[in-house]
């Protein structure tokens, strides 16, 4: 089961993004790459973003979304900050994610 929520294509981009004044190139040991990461998963793979995500820009996951292979479903939540996501999808969207996610389509 991939449920993936206010995600990000590549840590290192949305680093050099928030931090330009820092080498976050040189600094960064981690790179967290998601694309490259979910490029041969076969399961299903709901993600949850929030339109108005400040923190993780919702155009990350959208072309994360668009780079996914197998089943895939994306729910966008409309005037939702990065951390009001949660709270703002409703419960029969949440049964939706959660009965998506775990089908073995």
């Amino acid at each position: 089961m991939n449920v993936l929520l206010s995600v990000f294509t590549r840590v290192l981009s949305l680093a050099a993004v928030g931090y330009p004044w820092l080498p976050v190139r040189l600094l960064l040991l981690d790179r967290f790459h998601s694309a490259e990461a979910l490029k041969t998963v076969q399961k299903p793979v709901a993600i949850i973003l929030a339109d108005n995500d400040g923190t993780t820009p919702p155009d990350g996951a959208r072309r994360l979304f668009a780079g996914l292979n197998g089943p895939k479903r994306l729910w966008e939540v409309p005037s939702s900050g990065h951390n009001g996501v949660v709270a703002n999808l409703s419960a029969n969207e949440w049964r939706d994610v959660w009965k998506f996610a775990a089908s073995e389509q």
